[in-house]
């Protein structure tokens, strides 16, 4: 059986400076290109021009401010996007503007992460040693980008590699008996280069916050089975060629054990461990000199061993689940040049992912699921500072098991007018489609085979504005039309396709340093994300966060100290509790604070101390946070 999603609205906006593909020299525009697969940053004779999406990208300054060790760390203070903690699982997750994490694109160097069974990762199991930056794009990304970011792409760029030899390591030691060592070696011998990283961090329970009180299934100030351990190991290998073009091989690694806490103030929760969760992505890149065409390949491979245990003494086991699931994949990308002002971009791209595991899907021991996509973008410059880009995807969704496919077009405009060098103005219209993961469809316990894509409809208009004193603005105001998501009424039904929803939301961002001294930071999130009950009412989509303020101050000092106080606001979130009734979650204020001096040219110490004010609170309803938490450390780059 086939089915055919309806084709949609238009997008407005400029693709350039957010394409993630390989655009080529164009001599008869005057435009240099720069590849960084598989994003391209293209500068080029007309004014500097913004992207034409709303587009945040965290930096490795603002890693070492917030002293963040993973991606969950890193993401937390990114407007529009809501990092939060699993009920069950534990894990760190992305929603971005009401979107649910499997609704988010994550990327290293290019490479989709999640897993293949999922379609989601634990944020902290990507550790951002030797990351330069993290983008997040949201309204319209490029096509390119394909249909599984339908709620937004968050893509991990790995450091580029220095001009000369670079020799870094780091240790740190905190409360929790937490323990963090790193160490990283990034070298280049004429055309050839070498970047190779590892980390090791560990902690015991986590204290909660002195006001916590204790309840069923938590009776003392630690926080119970929260301990965890991750290793990571990053190995890429490049070479530049004139000739035959560029090419790089990746090879990213993750083993994680941990405790999932059980939910408080319940009967019968899951006393469960996540006893095994290795990650494995192998990818592969080549550009070609003689023609503007990249490709990409990769495999990613997760296996992972769930223990249930009957009771909070976690020491007789009651069931055992161990699975493992991979994705493979290629993607092609190529630019063609049309006159002076018009440039199409082309990406085709295939992936399966497969899922394997013992009593898991009806009558059978695996699943997968097979998705093409085929995508064009026309860059047209109108004015030398104004550009309209225009795009689609096709996409063909095999549900191989039960022999059902399903497409869907989707259109999307962007437009981008650069009215002087500090001001700019967008404008998009974008379709995306997200078609079912294998656990929605599958799962015995939650599985729903018939499940449908869900679209949205996503309208964006906002503006940038770059001030003399070194500050910049950014507001973005949308509205999105979703058909069809797919999510869990209640927490033990099946995964369905919800009534339609509509997220309506609004964005303001002011950051940068005013000064040698001094940075700043102010930004306000608004997603007003209803969902329609049966009974024609409204109400707020459940873990979505109505509000969300953020703000930041880093004073550097002559002697080189350096202080960054950072601090997030969160209010307008709701769960369901153990008897599936509809709750608002306390609003809550984070802060936390760094300092951090050079002690000499090589060598840099830090103290950190999270959750400043000691605050009790959680994201989730029977899931208390962390307290106050102390890390101090030191860091070596030779």
């Amino acid at each position: 059986m086939k089915r055919h999603a309806p084709g949609a609205c238009l997008l407005l906006g400029l693709t350039q400076a957010a394409l993630p593909a390989l655009v080529g020299a164009d001599e008869s525009r005057e435009l240099k290109s720069t590849l960084v697969l598989p994003e391209i940053v293209v500068v080029g004779k007309r004014m500097a021009q913004a992207p034409a999406i709303t587009f945040h990208e965290t930096t490795a300054l603002d890693f070492a401010a917030w002293n963040a060790t993973t991606a969950a760390d890193a993401l937390t203070r990114t407007p529009g996007v809501n990092v939060q903690y699993g009920a069950d699982s534990g894990e760190a997750r992305a929603w971005i503007r009401g979107f649910r994490d499997r609704s988010v694109l994550v990327l290293f160097d290019g490479i989709p992460v999640a897993s293949g069974f999922e379609g989601t990762i634990d944020l902290n199991e990507i550790s951002i040693e030797n990351v330069s930056r993290i983008k997040t794009m949201t309204a319209a990304p490029s096509v390119i980008y394909g249909t599984n970011g339908i709620g937004g792409v968050i893509d991990v760029v790995p450091e580029a590699l220095p001009e000369e030899r670079r020799i870094a390591s780091r240790v740190e030691i905190g409360d929790n008996d937490a323990r963090l060592y790193s160490a990283s070696y990034a070298d280049r011998a004429e055309s050839f280069g070498i970047l190779a990283a590892a980390s090791h961090a560990e902690a015991d329970d986590f204290r909660l916050s002195g006001d916590h009180a204790s309840e069923l299934n938590q009776p003392g100030s630690r926080r119970v089975n929260s301990d965890y351990q991750r290793r990571s190991a990053l190995l890429r290998l490049s070479n530049e060629s004139q000739r035959f073009g560029d090419s790089a091989v990746l090879l990213n690694l993750s083993d994680t054990e941990r405790g999932t806490p059980p939910q408080a103030g319940v009967d019968d929760p899951d006393f469960q461990r996540l006893t095994e969760s290795k990650r494995r992505t192998v990818g592969l890149s080549h550009s070609f000199a003689a023609v503007p065409v990249a490709l990409k390949l990769f495999h990613n491979h997760y296996d992972y061993e769930l223990i249930t245990y009957t009771d909070a003494n976690y020491d007789e086991i009651d069931e055992i689940e161990q699975a493992e699931d991979y994705a493979f994949g290629a993607k092609a990308y190529a630019t063609i040049g049309i006159g002076q002002r018009n440039t199409l971009v082309a990406s085709l791209a295939a992936v399966e992912e497969v899922y394997e595991a013992q009593e898991v899907f009806p009558g059978s021991d695996d699943a997968s699921l097979r998705t093409y996509n085929a995508a064009l973008e026309d860059e047209w410059w109108i004015r030398d500072n104004v550009s309209v880009g225009i795009g689609g995807i096709y996409t063909h969704f095999d549900q191989i098991e039960i022999g059902e496919s399903s497409g869907a077009f989707n259109p999307q405009v962007v437009a981008s007018w650069q009215l002087s060098n500090g001001l700019s103005l967008r404008a998009s219209a974008a379709q995306r489609s997200r078609f079912p993961k294998l656990r929605e469809l599958y799962r015995l316990r939650y599985g729903n085979p018939d499940l449908q894509e869900e679209v949205a409809n996503s309208y964006e208009i906002g503006l940038r504005r770059q001030f003399d004193n070194g500050l910049g603005l950014d507001m973005a105001v949308f509205t999105i039309d979703l058909d069809g998501m797919i999510d869990r009424p209640t927490r033990n039904s099946r995964y369905q396709n919800l009534e339609d929803s509509e997220i309506k939301g609004f964005e303001l961002s002011a950051s940068g340093w005013v000064s040698e001294q001094v940075y700043l930071h102010a930004g306000y999130s608004l997603v007003d994300a209803a969902e329609e009950l049966p009974d024609g009412s409204t109400r707020q989509l459940r873990s979505r966060p109505e509000h969300t303020v953020t703000g930041e101050l880093r004073y550097r000092f002559p002697n080189r100290l350096l202080l960054s106080l950072n601090a997030i606001y969160v209010d307008g979130l709701h769960d369901l509790d153990g008897d599936d009734v509809y709750t608002k979650i306390s609003s809550y204020v984070v802060a936390h604070l760094k300092a951090s001096l050079p002690l000499t040219e090589v060598l840099e110490c830090y103290a950190s101390v999270g959750n400043l004010a000691d605050e009790d609170y959680e994201q989730k309803l029977g899931y208390a946070r962390e307290g106050r938490t102390l890390r101090v450390g030191l860091e070596f780059e030779l």
